[in-house]
């Protein structure tokens, strides 16, 4: 998966600035802007609660992303993305 992508498209469905998801998620500017170009890996357990926090906000979600309340954008990056995860 690709979890930078994955965070970025979240985060702008749900229609907040980086300040505003680092406040939620308690962290720094800086931490979600990392996340976000893949610097800093975001763990699970924040991805998890990520998804529940975008579901419960009514973001659509797609099959492709196992149902998870995320919708990627249709583009060849998201396409590589979800072909990166096939063992």
């Amino acid at each position: 998966m690709n979890w930078p992508l994955l965070i970025k498209q979240t985060r702008e469905r749900l229609g907040e600035t980086q300040e505003q998801f680092a406040k939620r998620f308690a962290v720094t500017t800086n931490t979600v802007s990392r996340w976000e170009t893949g610097t800093y890996q975001v763990s699970l357990d924040a991805v998890d609660w990520l998804l529940q926090y975008a579901e419960s906000r009514e973001v659509k979600c797609c099959p492709r992303c196992g149902g998870k309340g995320i919708v990627l954008e249709e583009s060849q990056e998201a396409d590589k993305a979800v072909e990166g995860d096939k063992p």
